[in-house]
């Protein structure tokens, strides 16, 4: 699949017309996963295929936040397989193999009440080496990454309510801001590295959950060094699980 913006995008809009039926009120919707199952391929997104149409003033800001990620899940819960694929995200874009970020369709957005747990995102990776970096701005959900005997190459960025609120404050789009007044509940990535696998770190990265099993590797690029700090703390022992607010730098 070669695509002008996203490859796949996973996206729950919650409809007026379906929240008759059972299963698709309003406040049910949320709850829905998009199951995804790519084996033997290869994902890839070419911008020079984009057609560039024409949106009202306040979308173009988003897409270009968003343009290029190979994967996009928009305000919703996704479970994702990805065995023996190849990713070839667009440098031009914004480099990610993966993103998550808050639904742009205004007239269908739902306001997720601060401290609701949904199932978040579950992606698994799988014979498969992966060069492109994961954007997880959807605050209001988790991420769940798995490694199996896969190799990943790319740096992670796990957003806030304040990192996707300053996004839209500076672009002008301040109608995507759905938390004004904050959200204090923390969502997060986590990692798992399995035996096998391995997490080439190419730059600054955070998160909130690692488990790294034996035979697992997490490893800089080559001439570089990791250094690791879990709720400011330094950390030098890279086995097993940790968890917090976990910083990567090199």
């Amino acid at each position: 699949i070669v695509a002008g913006r996203h490859a796949i995008m996973v996206h729950c809009v919650s409809l007026p017309p379906y929240w008759k039926y059972p299963g698709y009120s309003k406040s049910e919707l949320p709850y829905h996963e998009g199951v995804v199952v790519v084996r033997h391929s290869t994902l890839e997104t070419d911008m020079s295929l984009d057609k560039h149409q024409s949106y009202p003033e306040q979308v173009p800001a988003y897409i270009n936040h968003v343009a290029g990620s190979v994967i996009l899940v928009r305000s919703c819960n996704a479970r994702i397989l990805l065995e023996d694929v190849t990713v070839k995200p667009d440098p031009a874009g914004t480099g990610a193999f993966l993103h998550t970020a808050i639904n742009s369709d205004l007239p269908f957005m739902v306001r997720v009440a601060d401290g609701t747990v949904y199932p978040g995102s579950h992606v698994e990776v799988k014979d498969s080496i992966i060069r492109g970096n994961i954007l997880h701005e959807d605050y209001q959900r988790d991420l769940y990454l798995s490694l199996k005997n896969s190799r990943l190459e790319g740096s992670l960025f796990t957003g806030s309510v304040d990192s996707w609120n300053a996004f839209c404050d500076h672009n002008g789009a301040d109608h995507y801001i759905i938390n004004p007044e904050g959200y204090r509940t923390v969502h997060g990535t986590h990692v798992t590295i399995e035996a096998g696998s391995t997490w080439v770190v190419t730059g600054e990265s955070n998160l909130n959950g690692l488990t790294i099993h034996p035979g697992g590797r997490m490893e800089a690029p080559q001439g570089a060094e990791l250094h690791i700090a879990v709720d400011g703390k330094p950390v030098y022992r890279l086995c097993g699980t940790i968890s917090g607010d976990i910083r990567i730098t090199l």
